[in-house]
């Protein structure tokens, strides 16, 4: 997992700045029935999964330690768009994937932490979660960095 302040940062960024129902995969679902409960959502509302990868913290300077220095946090979040399947629900994705992408590229978050990149969506099964019950989803990645001033 990422760092609490990411975590929290970028779901208060989604939160203000986009539509979607953000859903944090760390918490442990069984099904997707568990989180349309937990959400109070219909059985054909979208949702966004997100989940935060870890990659690694470095130094930033020989004179770093544990406490002072800055050390920078490298990570990539998916963003899952989940639609029920329907037959306009890969456009749909689409249409939300690309605002996404667009809400996030070139983005500095709190002033702190830098997107690098975000992927185009990919709706290919080893890329992305696979749904029983009706449901599809395309992954979207985003590569950032954080510098930790301590």
């Amino acid at each position: 997992m990422s760092s609490g302040y990411v975590r929290t940062s970028i779901k208060d960024f989604l939160t203000a700045n986009s539509p979607e129902v953000v859903v944090d995969f760390s918490a442990e679902y069984m099904n997707v029935k568990d989180i349309l409960i937990k959400y109070s959502l219909a059985d054909e509302d979208p949702f966004l999964g997100i989940e935060f990868i870890p990659s690694q913290e470095l130094p930033q300077g020989i004179l770093s330690n544990n406490k002072e220095g800055c050390y920078r946090e490298f990570g990539t979040i998916f963003l899952h768009i989940v639609s029920a399947i329907s037959l306009t629900h890969t456009d749909n994705i689409i249409t939300r994937a690309d605002a996404l992408i667009d809400l996030f590229r070139g983005a500095t978050i709190n002033n702190e932490i830098l997107v690098e990149s975000v992927s185009p969506a990919n709706f290919n099964s080893s890329a992305t979660l696979n749904f029983d019950r009706g449901y599809e989803a395309a992954t979207i990645n985003i590569n950032f960095y954080r510098n930790n001033n301590l």
